[in-house]
């Protein structure tokens, strides 16, 4: 692979990173209840994925029906992922929420012996305290809005590192665009029923900000990290999305006026180097 690849690639990477970041701000700022955007985004992001799939002439048939069950097992966990991590981020914030959802490399590394994919090292253990005693430091007592996004975004990562485990076993051999596209359609259609008619969706631009959000902020980062993947390791690239944190908390400062508090800093530190330590030691 050539030096001038290999820029390109982590540019892609850092841009996708930066992208998923910024959905935060979108679930911060749009009138809409969070299953009616997790609703919109999903249909947007599966019409671009599914039409680049389709230009791709890559494969949309479902092989069998063990593949379709493990289809909408993983767009289940996807959509109650995003469900609980946009529901914590409006109810304690982005830096909360997002140093909380962040768990999910390290319940990633736990999970995974339970599949038989890999084993337990001493210096996993130690991560998973490490995390644990993040996840104390953001859990403020006295809160109990903190409370409830803790618990919710923790979940939303386990929810995330599962879906990701079962994808790579039994989906990741199929087209990645057909395969999200198909998954972000079935989380749009279980959630098709609590679509809210009643809605103005031309007031204050509303469709101009959903279609960014479904385009840019979603399908975009997708497409850039498996272009990305072709071309750096998976230590590279579980390096560079740890940096999502940072992105995220940044945009909500910037943009929200959200500042961090000092436990919410102290416990992201401890939670995003256990997540930098099970990167670095990838192979």
């Amino acid at each position: 692979m050539s030096e001038h690849s290999r820029r390109d690639a982590l540019i892609q990477l850092h841009l996708g990173s930066v992208l998923l970041a910024g959905t935060a701000i979108f679930t911060r700022t749009l009138p809409l209840t969070v299953d009616q955007i997790v609703l919109l985004r999903s249909f947007i992001a599966a019409a671009i994925l599914l039409c680049i799939a389709f230009a791709a002439r890559d494969s949309f048939r479902v092989k069998n029906a063990s593949e379709l069950g493990w289809l909408i097992l993983c767009a289940l966990l996807v959509g109650a992922h995003w469900l609980t991590y946009y529901k914590g981020i409006q109810l304690g914030g982005v830096a909360l929420a997002v140093v909380c959802l962040y768990t999910y490399p390290i319940l990633t590394v736990f999970l995974e012996p339970l599949f038989g994919e890999t084993k337990l090292e001493r210096g996993d253990v130690f991560a998973g305290a490490a995390t644990l005693v993040g996840v104390a430091f953001v859990a403020r007592p006295d809160a109990g809005a903190a409370w409830t996004t803790v618990w919710l975004c923790v979940l939303s990562g386990l929810l995330y590192a599962l879906r990701n485990i079962l994808y790579r076993r039994h989906l990741r051999e199929r087209s990645p665009y057909s395969m999200m596209g198909w998954q972000f359609l079935i989380v749009g259609l279980c959630l098709l029923p609590t679509l809210d008619m009643s809605t103005d969706y031309s007031a204050d631009g509303l469709w101009w900000k959903l279609l960014i959000f479904g385009a840019v902020f979603t399908a975009a980062p997708h497409l850039l990290f498996t272009s990305s993947m072709r071309a750096l390791s998976a230590k590279t690239m579980g390096l560079i999305n740890s940096l999502m944190p940072l992105y995220a908390t940044t945009f909500a400062w910037l943009l929200l006026g959200e500042s961090a508090s000092w436990n919410t800093l102290a416990g992201g530190a401890l939670i995003v180097g256990a997540a930098f330590y099970e990167s670095f030691k990838a192979r």
